[in-house]
């Protein structure tokens, strides 16, 4: 059996990979920013495989209000040997220069089966990591600067906390300032050296993984002789981009693995999109003789395929995913929701068996309580078609399929009704923060209705059928690059999702069936 297995490993919208080991397998942690459940975890025993591995309790994380792409970024996992521990940053604004940023750390004692209750922990930004040695543990942050006239990444800062109770031991103090972006701090001892990774250049097409080492935790640190070890920044031809933002794990033959993010992109002459958002990829690292980690390839550049370590249990294919919405009393995992966890006072399984009801939040504009469902889209082409049993009262209730990028950019196929009452479908879009426009639409007769939507490089394109009728498109293509992490020059975090939602602004109390539900899509491999 062959053990090359094609990148990405986790695919469609899965950035800032952490990971760790724990006994014979690995825990992958990754960032969700807005969405829930918050900080998806998943688990392996060969790091291409990766089982949904349950995700950070929702109880201890609200992002109701977050901006679009803020919420919890890059979580990051470490051991001390007894538990897993877990350091993350909510983000809640990101309106220029300023940040508001909480950041906080969980402990585990079962392997991430169960978490504590978060302790907040000094932050000096976002990004933050743990280094554990001799039983001390010290946090590590990037430094964020909000003030006009200096440069916002201000380096790397180092603090000690009390191993027991997380309370500060010191002060933070900069160990590293390279005048460049620098982030995603990770740290190692090895060899009698602290080796230190960041994140650098920004998390765009200049992105990269560049590798310091000094004798002493506090420095100074030198850089690597080759610069960024991972980076596209140079290669703008390459298959993947945005390669960054990684941790290097070490098996216990002393092969070593970097786990990190890249993205697939669709070309347009001299124009590039991260149609599938950051997703993770694995590569195959080995140490200089003087002991810089060096991609296996012999490049800078993500390798189409990982090679599994011998030591490490051949790929066997992928696990199942649940068909429909899941076993569970609301939707499961890959299904994701905005914001707010999914619950039965919204979307509902067990009041009609096969259906998921949804009761009616805010507008697709709002950052609060939206009633959206959706998963991400990992391949092209993709298609979402579900039956809609809904027959709204108001012109305030609409039900609808969804595809998303944030609250500025969506397009969305609704059933709802005009000022006369009579239902109909309606294509409407919102194209990077401009007023939604509705493209087309076509009276309904009452009944179920289905609703389809595909994705594929030549765009976005809905459809719709009632009853047991012929399916009809609806409207023009929509340009797939809207969906995207630069449309448009824009520096956004996420990536394209396709789901359902139902609104009710009027008192929340209206609700929308959906059965009937068919995903498909075409994997890479």
């Amino acid at each position: 059996m062959t053990r090359d297995v094609q990148n990405p490993v986790l695919r469609g919208f899965m950035p800032d990979a952490s990971v760790v080991r724990i006994g014979d397998h690995f825990l992958l942690a990754n960032s969700s920013f807005e969405w829930m459940p918050a900080i998806p975890l998943h688990r392996s025993d060969n790091l291409v495989e990766w089982e949904p591995a349950g995700s950070f309790p929702a109880e201890f994380v609200d992002l109701r209000g977050v901006a679009d792409s803020c919420g919890i970024w890059a979580p990051s996992l470490s051991t001390d040997g007894d538990r897993v521990w877990l350091v993350f940053s909510t983000v809640y604004t990101n309106d220029g220069g300023e940040k508001d940023i909480r950041t906080a750390i969980s402990r585990s004692s079962d392997d991430g089966a169960t978490w504590e209750r978060p302790t907040r922990v000094p932050s000096t930004g976002f990004d933050p990591a743990l280094f554990h040695e001799g039983g001390r543990v010290w946090l590590l942050n990037m430094k964020w600067d909000a003030a006009p006239e200096r440069p916002s990444f201000a380096g790397i800062t180092l603090q000690e906390l009390d191993a027991a109770t997380l309370a500060p031991r010191d002060v933070p103090r900069v160990i590293l300032s390279t005048g460049t972006l620098i982030e995603g701090p990770g740290l190692e001892f090895r060899d009698g050296w602290y080796w230190l990774s960041v994140a650098e250049g920004g998390t765009g097409w200049e992105h990269g993984i560049t590798m310091f080492r000094s004798r002493s935790i506090d420095g100074p640190y030198q850089r690597d002789p080759i610069g960024s070890y991972l980076t596209t920044r140079e290669a703008p031809e390459h298959w993947a981009q945005k390669a960054g933002h990684g941790e290097i794990v070490t098996l216990d033959d002393g092969e070593r693995v970097l786990v990190h993010l890249g993205s697939r992109v669709l070309r347009r002459g001299d124009d590039r999109h991260g149609v599938l958002g950051r997703e993770t990829f694995a590569e195959n690292v080995e140490l200089t003789d003087d002991g810089w980690p060096r991609l296996a390839s012999g490049t800078t550049l993500p390798a189409e395929r990982f090679t599994v370590p011998g030591s490490l249990p051949a790929p066997h294919g992928r696990a199942a995913e649940p068909e429909g919405w899941g076993d569970g009393s609301t939707p499961a995992w890959p299904w994701s929701t905005l914001r707010r966890p999914a619950d039965r006072s919204w979307a509902d399984l067990d009041s009609r068996p096969g259906w998921l009801r949804l009761r009616g939040g805010d507008s697709l504009h709002s950052r609060f309580e939206q009633s959206l469902v959706a998963r991400r889209v990992r391949e092209l082409p993709t298609t979402l078609a579900v039956t809609l049993d809904a027959a709204p009262t108001d012109i305030a209730h609409a039900a609808a399929l969804v595809v998303w990028y944030d609250t500025s950019t969506y397009a969305a196929l609704l059933v709802t009704i005009d000022e006369s009452g009579a239902r109909h479908v309606v294509l409407r879009s919102r194209d990077d923060g401009e007023r939604p426009i509705d493209l087309a639409s076509a009276a309904l007769q009452p009944g179920d209705v289905t609703l389809r939507a595909t994705l594929d490089e030549d765009g976005v394109r809905f459809a719709y059928a009632a009853g047991a009728g012929h399916i009809t498109p609806i409207g023009d293509a929509i340009d797939l690059a809207r969906f995207t992490d630069d449309y448009r020059g824009r520096l956004r975090f996420t990536g394209p999702m396709i789901g359902v939602t139902a609104i009710d602004t009027v008192d929340g109390a209206w609700t929308a069936d959906i059965g009937d539900v068919v995903f498909t899509e075409t994997p890479h491999d």
